[in-house]
């Protein structure tokens, strides 16, 4: 432990490094010896990874936010600027997506050149109704290091269904039949007169068979 000298503290059970780098990364050895006069001496070996956290949360990108049902869904997650590599995983309704007849997911690394990575995870799967529960499926992205860092996203997907008045059109306003509006008749100046000389030849001829019927007697 001279390497370090100045940065760490130990007891009989703990050693404690302080103000670690990335650089301090590598395998640590412990040993125990016995004293005098058996000397016995037992070393036990381990790998230590000092994490670097990613910058920013993960992040999903999408070709677009509606489907019909049989569309393929491609998506990607990314987290950036870590060591080692964030690990992702992709939920669908909150639910971990694997490899199936549905679905496949491939993971790449980067590496960016300045000991740090980026992870990227991209998925490919089906618009079905069963992840479209009321029309709506939420995509959700965790990236995680080990059990210290663990942060997540998500995105909301739409079943994109055409509406029944896309389909059949506008419906064009009701035209009431000629000659009428709002169930009430229109009539006409000329109608009116001829419907006023008919009743008025009604009223003579009963008039004039009543006078007949008068004279007769």
């Amino acid at each position: 432990m001279n390497d370090f000298e100045g940065i760490y503290s130990s007891n009989n059970t703990v050693v404690t490094l302080n103000n670690v780098q990335r650089e301090l990364s590598g395998n640590y050895k412990c040993e125990v010896s016995a004293d005098a006069p058996s000397f016995h001496t037992i070393i036990q070996e381990s790998h230590v990874t000092v994490v670097e956290e990613p910058q920013d949360l993960p992040s999903i990108t999408v070709e677009k936010h509606k489907y019909t049902y049989g569309e393929k869904i491609r998506a990607n997650c990314s987290s950036r600027s870590s060591f080692p590599a964030a690990n992702l995983t992709f939920f669908i309704n909150d639910k971990e997506v694997g490899n199936n007849d549905f679905t496949s997911h491939t993971l790449f690394i980067k590496s960016e050149g300045n000991g740090l990575e980026t992870a990227l995870l991209a998925l490919v799967t089906t618009a079905v109704p069963m992840i479209f529960p009321e029309g709506r499926l939420q995509l959700s992205c965790l990236a995680s290091q080990f059990n210290l860092y663990r942060q997540s996203t998500a995105i909301i997907l739409q079943e994109d269904t055409p509406t029944l008045a896309h389909v059949l059109g506008a419906t064009p306003p009701h035209e009431p039949p000629e000659g009428e509006t709002n169930g009430v008749t229109d009539r006409s100046p000329s109608d009116l007169l001829r419907y006023s000389w008919f009743f008025y030849s009604f009223i003579l001829l009963l008039r004039l068979a009543f006078s007949a019927s008068a004279d007769s007697r």
